[in-house]
């Protein structure tokens, strides 16, 4: 998945402190904190966790760059337990996963200012240089059942912040910044990803069996391969999605129209993407008239009685 832009953390943290040198003297300014939006918020953590905050990044990306493209834009939200979750989207699209112990340590240690105090209840401010975060960020601090407060904002050149000091902001900024750019996969949401995982799904399906009288070759069309004709069966053919050359035929007759209605939409969603860059020929194996197999519950090319090229 292309990447917007990478983040790294201490360059960062570099540009902001840098920032800080050219700006006045930071001012307490009555600010109004935005409310959370409800219908993003994700699921508390589970009561087993033993904690009970989350930390939200939510942005809005400059130069024209769409919100698929703009890492943060339906809000990359992180739980105590490690977990994160990127969205939903305004169709409810989400995805889930969790960072790494070490990612959530470096985390925690840089909200152990708000998680020991409570957010000031006016936000102060520092003018900062625009070029260093090209995004406008709002990073949300939420405890237990309570309303999210927004404790570290940028806009433009104004660095707004809730917390003792603009260090400290700075620092919790760039952590969260940091993980989110790992984790958070552009484009979001990924029709194309999305369509072409669903279409895989469906064939890992139809290759459940029984017997090996369930199992059946096919080509490219889905038609049945009679083995002893020796045909090339293709295994790999250069797209995204892994080729059904194997299947129960039984459930493949009962899922013939879903499958040519789910190719049709993988090929509209990805175009060019549905073509991997990287392979530059179909790939397979010549069948040599032994039948495929049921092996463990799924159908299987008999590989050792088959020649591989």
């Amino acid at each position: 998945m292309k990447r917007e832009f990478v983040v790294s953390s201490a360059l960062i943290i570099g540009c902001l402190m840098a920032a800080t040198g050219c700006s006045s003297k930071s001012t307490p300014q009555s600010t109004a904190t935005p409310p959370l939006n409800s219908s993003q918020k994700p699921n508390e953590p589970d009561a087993s966790s033993g904690s009970d905050w989350t930390l939200k990044l939510q942005s809005k990306c400059q130069n024209g760059v769409t919100d698929d493209q703009c890492l943060g834009a339906y809000g990359f939200t992180v739980f105590p337990d490690g977990r994160y979750q990127i969205g939903p989207t305004s169709t409810g699209a989400v995805k889930n996963g969790s960072i790494t112990p070490d990612e959530l340590k470096t985390l925690t240690d840089a909200l152990a200012p708000a998680l020991s105090s409570v957010p000031l209840s006016t936000a102060n401010h520092e003018t900062i240089d625009a070029a260093a975060n090209p995004s406008d960020d709002t990073v949300t601090f939420t405890r237990g059942s309570s309303d999210g407060q927004a404790i570290v904002q940028i806009a433009a050149t104004d660095f707004s912040y809730r917390l003792p000091s603009s260090d400290q902001a700075k620092v919790l900024f760039s952590a969260l910044k940091a993980v989110a750019a790992r984790y958070y996969a552009l484009p979001f949401p990924d029709t194309c990803g999305d369509t072409v995982a669903g279409l895989q799904t469906l064939f890992t399906s139809l290759q459940t069996c029984t017997t090996n009288q369930d199992c059946v070759y096919l080509d490219s069309s889905y038609n049945v391969l009679d083995p002893s004709t020796y045909s090339f069966l293709t295994t790999d053919d250069c797209t995204m999605v892994t080729p059904l050359s194997v299947a129960n035929s039984k459930l493949l007759d009962a899922s013939r129209d879903k499958i040519a209605t789910l190719v049709g939409q993988a090929n509209d969603a990805c175009g060019a993407r549905m073509t991997k860059a990287d392979c530059t020929s179909a790939t397979g194996f010549q069948l040599n008239g032994t039948p495929a197999v049921c092996k463990q519950g799924v159908c299987q090319s008999n590989q050792s009685a088959s020649t591989t090229h």
